[in-house]
This record gives structure tokens, sequence and C-alpha cells, in this order.
């Protein structure tokens, strides 16, 4: 595992709150850990693949593309996305959530915010945990994407740990903020690159919700927590199913 830079002031994460749409869901009224960097992440998080269809790229390009390169190109596809105001926001959230799917390693994100409490699962549970926290995760982004349709993102380099391991590093620029600098955390699978991590200040996405998690579990119990994170899918299919009426803001 390499480790991330330090990459600025301390101040990015109350800067990150002031960013639009930087207000994440949240399970319950436990703290903001994890929730101050949820959102925007998992924007920039959703598309740090090639994707396996509609893109230009094939998966035997991306076997032999550098991770800066494929962050880059699955950025400007991300982009483009959110900032095509004449796309219905209902079909926005869709595409995004196509490119989230099959680039961002859900299961091992899962797995890592459960932390100590993934072994108190059983497989039945284990199987229902992780699309509830596919979903979870999901909703958070794909609520608040009206609010970057200003949103340039600049990416600045790569760290590599190995052959299947890197750091990629960007900056999101925005009008009248400060700049943000983020750090995406990938692994190679042979034929592609897969996010399982996003970090602010070598804050790690992951860690914030397993700690915010763990404050769950251990003051209201696994099941409420289940029982929240099917709230959420519920909100994800809303989300998704609303019509071409929707607003285009």
């Amino acid at each position: 595992m390499v480790a991330a830079n330090d990459h600025g002031p301390t101040d990015n994460l109350r800067r990150l709150r002031r960013t639009g749409g930087w207000i994440a869901s949240k399970l319950a009224s436990h703290g903001q850990a994890g929730s101050t960097i949820v959102t925007l992440a998992l924007v920039l998080g959703c598309a740090l693949a090639i994707a396996p269809a509609g893109c230009a790229a094939t998966r035997a390009d991306a076997a032999t593309a550098t991770p800066l390169g494929a962050v880059k190109s699955a950025l400007d596809k991300a982009i483009k996305i959110l900032g095509d105001q004449q796309m219905p926001i209902a079909q926005r959230r869709r595409e995004l959530r196509q490119i989230a799917e099959g680039n961002l390693d859900l299961t091992r994100m899962a797995q890592a915010a459960m932390g100590v409490h993934w072994d108190q699962l059983s497989p039945a549970e284990r199987t229902q945990y992780v699309p509830l926290f596919a979903a979870f995760i999901e909703t958070a982004y794909l609520d608040q994407i009206q609010d970057y349709v200003k949103l340039r993102i600049e990416v600045s380099g790569e760290k590599l740990g190995g052959p299947r391991h890197a750091l990629v590093f960007a900056t999101v620029l925005q009008p009248d903020q400060p700049p943000i600098p983020i750090t995406f955390v990938l692994e190679n699978r042979g034929d592609h690159w897969l996010v399982y991590d996003v970090q602010v200040e070598d804050i790690s996405m992951v860690e914030n919700y397993r700690a915010q998690f763990d404050r769950v579990i251990r003051e209201h119990g696994i099941k409420y927590l289940m029982s929240r994170l099917k709230q959420k899918q519920a909100q994800l299919e809303a989300l998704l199913g609303q019509t071409t009426a929707d607003s285009r803001h």
C-alpha cells in the first residue's frame, strides 16, 4: 500500500463542507465523521476506472493505461454528465450510477466500512449488506449532482505502489472557492483499475465510514444499522425512478 501525500492546509474539510452540495446522508445523528468527505468524493470517485462499456477505451486498453491516464479519461466523462443541464437529473443519476457500479470496488469498501463487525455478520447478512452499503453511498452523491455543474478537476500526478496499487492526485476547482486536493486510491485487477478509497488531507472516506458505522452499531446494534441502510436504498430507488419531468436545475 502506498501512503497519500499531505496536500494542503487543515481547513480543507471545512471548505469542503461549504462546497455546494456537501451535505452527505448520515445514518444517525452520531457525529459528522464521514459525512464531510462523502458526497464530492463519490461524485468524483464513481468514474475512476475505465468503464467496462460505453467508453472509447476497452478493457485491453486499460490493462496498459497508467492510473493517471485512466483517471483523466474517466473524470472527463463524469464531469460531462454532471454539467449537461439539458439532460434530466434522473437520467444523469442513472448514467453516473452505471459508471460507479462498474468501477468502484463496492464489496471491498463495504467490508472495510464494517470493520471488526464484519465477522459478526452471517453469510446471508453479508450478501444483504453489500448492496445496501452501495445504495447508501450512491444516494449520498446522486442526491447532490445538481450542485456540481460548474465543477472542474485537474489531475496532477500519480504514485505507484508496485504493479497493482496506485495513488492519483487531483485538485477540485469551483468558482469563488480555494482549490481542494483529493487523493484517489486504486488497485489494478489485471485488466482494469478500481477505486477503493478517496482521501482528503490523508483522511480516508472508508475509515470515516468505519468510525461512523462502529458508533451506530455499538450504541444501537447491527440490526439498526441495516434498517437505516434499507431506508437509504429506498431513497436511491426514488431518486433513480424520477422521470424526465424532474427539474433540470
